[in-house]
């Protein structure tokens, strides 16, 4: 299997990766990039504590869908203690989609289309979990850009600062 690794979170129990790959076999040479055979899609896989690597998680599974730029965050909202992940992706002509899955990679809410709000990079734009629970991500629109754009999506959640 070809892939590209798209972010890491921690988990209650290690790690969880998601990743856009090739979910057919890899053959040798320039073959395994016919677009017409690819089908890249969205996968997640827990590592363990111990480094153990757990199955991949087919998170899409499109033909003739070549979905990449797969981003993940551990997501903690308020009124919900549930181990979760917010995790986006991006598929041909410029959708992003975002959702909410757990460790098994069974969606809770979405994928829904994002794009007219927010976007990321590729694969250099990682979401990161805000101490309070929100989850952030920044982009830029176009190489050479100068306009930083911010998104955040709100856990509920609230942090105690330290008395100085």
């Amino acid at each position: 299997m070809a892939s590209e690794l798209g972010g890491a979170a921690i988990s209650a129990g290690g790690w969880v990766l998601v990743l856009n790959a090739h979910q057919a076999p890899a053959t040798l040479g320039q073959s395994s990039y016919d677009p017409g055979s690819m089908n890249q899609d969205i996968g997640m896989s827990m590592i363990g504590g111990d480094l153990s690597p757990g199955p991949v998680i087919w998170l899409t599974d499109t033909a003739g869908r070549n979905e990449d730029d797969a981003s993940i965050a551990r997501w903690e909202p308020s009124d919900d203690g549930a181990e979760q992940y917010l995790v986006g992706g991006h598929e041909p002509r410029g959708a992003y989609q975002l959702g909410r899955v757990d460790p098994a990679g069974s969606f809770l809410e979405g994928p829904v289309d994002v794009s007219a709000v927010a976007r990321w990079g590729r694969r250099d734009d990682p979401f990161r979990r805000h101490v309070q629970g929100d989850v952030l991500w920044a982009w830029l629109d176009d190489p050479g850009s100068t306009t930083l754009h911010v998104a955040r999506v709100r856990s509920g959640g609230s942090s105690e600062r330290a008395p100085l």
